[in-house]
């Protein structure tokens, strides 16, 4: 199970798609999941919980349980997905599963325009400052989860050689 989580802009869709041909494992992402809306449905829940139990073998393109509580809070009037219970037992499934777990992030100047471009979908009502929120908030994510799991990796997209390396650490 490879998890790849990162603020928009920051390679993570691009990762993800490396990954799953080198790796020979197929692409994950909740159907119900929109770049411009968020979840559109609860049932992100229980098709992330099916998956960590069963630890499925693929690349993920974001996680739920790391994910929402940065853009809950900077995305005005969209209803929680989640009670505080099932966040708590989602996050512990996450650890228990021990997935490896990519940081997809770069600096801020370099993820801005990248969400201001034209024809890319943006979350809708969240203005940049929320974006730059959440942003500085993957950077304590992966601070958190570095520290708790046994395989969690930062991935720069600008950084030379930067895949290769990841994937020597995958292999």
């Amino acid at each position: 199970m490879v998890i790849v989580e990162g603020p928009d802009g920051s390679g993570k869709t691009t990762l993800c798609k490396k990954l799953c041909k080198d790796l020979d494992l197929p692409y994950m992402r909740y159907e119900g999941l929109s770049s411009s809306q968020g979840p559109q449905d609860a049932g992100i829940i229980q098709w992330w919980d099916q998956h960590l139990s069963a630890e499925t073998e693929a690349v993920f393109d974001r996680c739920f349980y790391i994910s929402e509580r940065l853009y809950q809070p900077v995305t005005a009037g969209r209803p929680l997905m989640a009670t505080p219970r099932q966040m708590e037992a989602g996050i512990h499934d996450l650890w228990v599963a021990d997935p490896v777990l990519i940081f997809c992030m770069t600096s801020w100047s370099i993820e801005a325009p990248v969400i201001m471009a034209h024809g890319r979908e943006a979350l809708q009502g969240v203005l940049m400052e929320g974006f730059e929120k959440v942003h500085w908030g993957y950077w304590g994510e992966f601070a958190l989860w570095r520290d708790s799991l046994t395989h969690v990796y930062h991935y720069d997209y600008r950084r030379e050689h930067a895949y290769e390396v990841l994937n020597a650490k995958l292999a």
